[in-house]
Order: structure tokens, then C-alpha cells, then sequence
């Protein structure tokens, strides 16, 4: 099966990621979305996970549509050190050899991969699908950095051209801490907006834990 990997902290899950995933899963004909909240993302410093991981993944399973296609993958939120995505496709691949894993990026991850872990083992353990904002020039610089990284890494790498939500889970925590509900709702699935709000979560008051 071809299966596509949506990962991130998710921070909170919101309509864009739902997108995101929604069009991936038509334009490349995958069979099933994986949603990977991260549990010690590397890439972000502590301070800036307003919730817990236990938090972040019941959002991202009240926020997932219930579709036979859609699952949440809970492998990376339940270690107890720093996921690598290098590692995590290497585990996938070898506990399921028969799929074929598409790892869903943005384009702020295309460009500063090759900071990560061992981008030479992840850009062969997965094919990439990442997504452009609107804009001939970024679209134009997206094909030139897809270039590079083919000729450099042999890597495979698919542009999803689509309208992105603009909006960002930074915006959306923003928006809570100044208790403006009014310009976020359309963002988030109802049942998160009561979550956070009973849990009071970004609201300052909350110790972050991992």
C-alpha cells in the first residue's frame, strides 16, 4: 500500500493540516494517511509546545475524520527520547515491507532537511510530498530545491500544488492567549475548541510538560 505520513507537533491540529492531507491523499492516489503527532521533536525548542503530547494527540484524534483511510499513528508521541524521522521511516519500512511510506512536508522543512538528522538515510527510506504556498516565484524556487536534492540524495520528491489554509498553529495559540475565539473557530474541529477550553490549554497557565 502507499501510505502517506503526516507528521508534526501539531500544536494545535487545525483545518490546514486537514487539507493538507485531504489533497495529498487524491493527487498521489495513497491508500491511507498516517497523522504522527511528534513527542520530542527535535527541530523545536520545549517552550514552544504549549501542550502536552497526551493533549496534542487527543486533539489530533478528535480533529481526524472518522474515514477508513485515515488513522493516527501513535509511534513517535509515545517515545520517550527525541524522534528522528530518519529512524522512524526506518522502522516503518522494516516493520512493514510491503508499503510504500510518503513523508508530507511543508516547504519550510524542504529547505532546511538537509539540517536534519541523517537527511542522506531519511531521503531513502521515504518519498517525499511537500506543499507550496501560492506564488509563481516560490512555486519556481520549490522545483529548484526539489532539483537539487534529486541530484544530490537520488531523492524522490512530489510537489502537491494546492491553496494552503493560511493560518498557523502559532497564530491559533496567539489567538487563545488574547482569548480571541471569534477569529479562530473556523480553524479548529468544535470538539478542540471545548478541549482546549476545558483544559485551559495556551492559556498561560498551563506547565508544559512532554
Amino acid at each position: 500500500m502507499k501510505i502517506g505520513i503526516l507528521g508534526g507537533t501539531f500544536d494545535p491540529i487545525h483545518v490546514g493540516h486537514l487539507a493538507v492531507a485531504k489533497h495529498a491523499y487524491h493527487s498521489f492516489s495513497l491508500d491511507e494517511i498516517w497523522f504522527m503527532p511528534n513527542g520530542l521533536p527535535p527541530h523545536k525548542m520545549a517552550e514552544s509546545v504549549g501542550a502536552t503530547s497526551k493533549q496534542r494527540l487527543q486533539m489530533v484524534k478528535n480533529a481526524v475524520p472518522p474515514a477508513a483511510f485515515y488513522h493516527v499513528f501513535e509511534y513517535e508521541v509515545k517515545q520517550e527520547k527525541v524522534s528522528y524521522s530518519y529512524e522512524t521511516f526506518k522502522f516503518l519500512n522494516e516493520k512493514y515491507p510491503n508499503n510504500t511510506f510518503y513523508f508530507i512536508i511543508g516547504a519550510d522543512s524542504l529547505f532546511s532537511i538537509e539540517q536534519w538528522k541523517f537527511p542522506e538515510i531519511l531521503l531513502k527510506e521515504c518519498i517525499l510530498i511537500t506543499t507550496y504556498r501560492d506564488g509563481y516565484c516560490n512555486k519556481l524556487a520549490m522545483k529548484e530545491q526539489i532539483n537539487y536534492l534529486h541530484e544530490k540524495y537520488e531523492a524522490d520528491i512530489k510537489l502537491l500544488e494546492m491553496s494552503l489554509v493560511l493560518v498557523s498553529s502559532r497564530e491559533i495559540r496567539e489567538a487563545i492567549m488574547k482569548n480571541d475565539w471569534d477569529s479562530i473557530q473556523d480553524y479548529l474541529e468544535p470538539k478542540n475548541v471545548a478541549y482546549i477550553q476545558e483544559n485551559r490549554i495556551y492559556t498561560g497557565d498551563i506547565v508544559c510538560k512532554p
